[in-house]
């Protein structure tokens, strides 16, 4: 592959998982471009990510009212 990204693509249509989920590490670090690999013979392991797979549903949750925040992120607000 050209890139990083189409590492993943690749990676993606053999495993199934969505390409942005993907993460490629090699020597405990994460890859931030193929400029990263050097050598002939290495070893890289892929993960997958899931840290998107969680939200909060504020909304739809039935105290909604007393709750604020966005993303990852939630605030219960004074019931005063």
């Amino acid at each position: 592959p050209e890139s990083l990204e189409e590492l993943k693509e690749r990676a993606s249509a053999v495993c199934g998982m969505p390409p942005g989920l993907l993460k490629f590490v090699k020597d405990n670090e994460s890859l931030k471009s193929l400029e990263d690999i050097t050598g002939d013979d290495m070893e890289l392991m892929m993960m997958v990510d899931e840290s998107p797979y969680y939200s909060w549903n504020i909304a739809g949750n039935p105290d909604g009212h007393f709750l604020t925040g966005s993303d990852t992120t939630v605030e219960f607000t004074d019931l005063q």
